[in-house]
């Protein structure tokens, strides 16, 4: 078994962020260790990660099954006991990043998640009705204990969680921060690239199909997210549309056959004017 040192390492994997990248990696240097992937990014986003000292750079292909590639890299390459995955959308305060640099050298062995303050912004709007609302997230953990799971995009880090720490801080503005999608061309850019590898994951059609319609269901009834305001509702059809079109591009890699009957079409057709096949 391979043996992990005291600390934390974060896990970054970015295309093309030269925007965000050093605002983000400028709050993550008091991680032992950054494991940054990058996917051959056109812009600045290498060059400007090199400015810092404790960022490891690893570049791969970017196709569109990568996601659960990049784990497997991170996880060979990561050297410290407990990791924390980001993005360039990500920061955190100053008071939680010390807090957890405690709690990481000090706890007992048998916790295996950390959770955190967690306040996730979608074009601009925190709202407990969001579809993405949380107050709290897993989002340190030990890696001894982590499973990789290849069923989900965003989701294929888990963890054995046999038992969680929870840092709690009374000030809300002291938390772990994820912004993204500014605006609706951003989510719609994002999505795409998403959509493709959504194709790839190893839920059936009927699995994913079942999931639109507990997460509907939940949003309706539970979180009562389409009776909110015109912010929240947005959220919400932006969340099923999501997995909604992520459904129709995997059916159309798996069951699409309209190449086969537009071509059947066309020679019919042609046959009709007595056009020679093509």
């Amino acid at each position: 078994m391979k043996s992990y040192k005291k600390g934390i390492t974060a896990f970054i994997s970015v295309y093309n962020e030269e925007v965000r990248i050093e605002n983000c990696l400028s709050v993550f240097k008091w991680c032992n260790e950054i494991i940054l992937i990058d996917k051959y990014s056109n812009d600045k986003t290498v060059e400007k990660a090199k400015l810092f000292n404790n960022v490891k750079i690893i570049q791969i292909e970017n196709d569109d099954n990568t996601f659960s590639k990049e784990m497997s890299i991170f996880l060979s390459e990561c050297t410290t006991e407990w990791f924390i995955s980001i993005t360039a959308s990500d920061l955190i305060h100053k008071e939680l990043a010390d807090e957890i640099v405690k709690v990481v050298h000090s706890i007992e062995v048998n916790y295996d998640t950390i959770s955190i303050p967690y306040r996730g912004y979608m074009m601009g709007q925190y709202n407990k009705y969001s579809p993405w609302y949380a107050e709290y997230a897993n989002k340190i953990l030990k890696t001894d204990s982590v499973r990789i799971n290849y069923n989900k995009v965003h989701c294929v880090i888990t963890s054995n969680a046999k038992s969680i720490y929870k840092i709690i801080i009374n000030d809300k503005k002291i938390a772990f921060y994820h912004l993204t999608h500014e605006n609706v061309e951003s989510v719609i850019n994002r999505y795409v690239r998403y959509w493709k590898s959504e194709a790839y994951t190893n839920t059936s059609l009927r699995e994913d199909y079942f999931f639109i319609i507990k997460k509907f269901i939940q949003l309706l009834f539970i979180k009562k997210s389409f009776f909110q305001k015109s912010e929240v509702i947005a959220l919400s059809f932006s969340f099923l549309s999501y997995y909604m079109l992520a459904y129709v591009y995997k059916w159309d890699k798996t069951n699409n056959k309209s190449n086969i009957i537009y071509n059947d079409i066309r020679l019919e057709i042609r046959k009709s004017w007595k056009l020679k096949a093509k």
